[in-house]
């Protein structure tokens, strides 16, 4: 009785394995190849935004002039200087409290920084001064005027011939510049000595 009732087992046992062994060799992991259009899950999705700053040392030119993009809206000028250096690397310094309190609007597409400077400088009765093509002074009229023409004024000396010293000096009195201007005359080498800014100089000489 026994043998019949183990072999029983055994046959039910066989059975047993024989149904599920398909199911345990279908069990096996399989890789599931993305969608179209998904990117495979060990690669990252997210993504910086690219820049909207030119990197350093790529600076886009006109003519050799770096160039520059400003939109302002009722903004001091110092601000707007301080973008321009950034964009260029273009030192403006502002001369004068008054340059310093002024806001404009300003709007500019890739204009070269010298044009950039001229017509901030005309929309607000301004002066620039290029010292070199990195470095730039903006300031009003009034400051120009007082600080800054008087140091390009040049001294010249005329040896006249065919009239005298004394009556060129009168003749030629109003062309001077107010409050730079200066001239005086030598009877006895009939002499005219001349200080004042280079193209006064230049417009005696003709």
């Amino acid at each position: 009785m026994r043998n019949k009732t183990c072999g029983a087992f055994r046959k039910m046992l066989a059975l047993v394995v024989f149904l599920f062994i398909p199911f345990l060799i279908g069990a096996q992991d399989e890789e599931v190849p993305p969608s179209e259009g998904e990117p495979p899950i060990s690669q990252s999705v997210s993504e910086e935004s690219p820049s909207m700053e030119s990197p350093p040392g790529e600076i886009p030119e006109t003519g050799g002039e770096p160039v520059a993009t400003l939109i302002f809206k009722n903004t001091k000028i110092e601000m707007i200087m301080q973008s321009l250096k950034k964009q260029t690397g273009v030192n403006v310094v502002l001369v004068g409290k008054v340059v310093n309190d002024l806001r404009i609007d300003f709007v500019a597409q890739n204009e070269p920084v010298s044009q950039i400077l001229q017509k901030i400088a005309s929309s607000k009765n301004l002066v620039v001064v290029r010292n070199d093509s990195m470095n730039y002074e903006l300031m009003d009229e009034a400051t120009y005027n007082k600080e800054r023409l008087p140091k390009m004024a040049q001294r010249k000396i005329f040896i006249l011939k065919h009239i005298k010293a004394e009556d060129a000096r009168k003749a030629l009195q109003n062309v001077l510049t107010k409050g730079i201007g200066q001239m005086a005359a030598d009877p006895r080498t009939n002499k005219l000595i001349i200080t004042d800014l280079p193209q006064v100089i230049e417009l005696i000489k003709r």
